[in-house]
């Protein structure tokens, strides 16, 4: 490994030696909101990863989920619409983290007033915590839940879904479908304790399996 860490400084990476040598592990409280009852933890600051999930789950929590069909069009239509919200989110803050900060704690103190007109994002591990909590999925059926992704007017779905005539009423829209699940689509590995219960869910997307080992 040595030789290989010597011909990577050679090739002008990006890591010295003086950052390897000064590298340090800071740790910090984690981020803590609620979803649907649920205790989420994630990444603090100054990590954006965190903020994101929490923004996307706080404003896809203002629509009534639960009362729709799993992979419905009226499905599809609301991860769109929560999507687009957190996508506008993002170019609001333009990198900014603190202003993005401030469009959480925003959309936090709205989360009541928002209708189902309003547009919004989730993409990967916000779409399986939905799985979760909004339809009491299994691990196993909701890391395996078909997933949606929407960037530049671009729908991607994956097989699944239900599509409806959203094209023809959401102006621009392009939906690219997938007949598989893909790793475009990201990879969620789950491990959960229920009722005393263990249970590992690898995600085939990444070539994940789960198993329980009995020491």
């Amino acid at each position: 490994r040595r030789p290989a860490r010597r011909g990577e400084f050679r090739a002008g990476g990006h890591l010295t030696r003086a950052d390897l040598a000064n590298y340090q592990v800071r740790r910090r409280p984690p981020l803590e909101f609620a979803y649907r009852g649920a205790r989420i933890l994630t990444n603090p600051p100054p990590s954006a990863g965190g903020v994101l999930l929490a923004l996307t789950l706080k404003t896809l929590e203002a629509l009534d989920v639960a009362s729709l069909e799993p992979g419905s069009s009226e499905h599809l239509q609301a991860l769109l619409e929560t999507m687009t919200a957190v996508n506008d989110g993002r170019a609001r803050a333009d990198g900014d983290l603190q202003q993005l900060l401030q469009i959480y704690r925003e959309q936090v103190a709205a989360t009541a007033q928002i209708s189902r007109g309003t547009t919004h994002i989730s993409i990967m591990e916000r779409q399986v915590i939905s799985q979760l909590q909004d339809f009491q999925a299994t691990p196993e059926k909701a890391v395996h839940f078909p997933r949606a992704h929407f960037e530049d007017n671009l729908l991607s779905v994956e097989a699944g879904f239900e599509t409806g005539d959203l094209s023809a009423s959401w102006d621009g829209l392009r939906i690219q479908p997938w007949d598989s699940l893909n790793l475009f689509f990201g990879g969620v590995h789950l491990a959960s304790l229920r009722e005393g219960e263990f249970e590992a869910t690898g995600d085939p997307r990444r070539g994940g399996v789960g198993r329980l080992v009995i020491a």
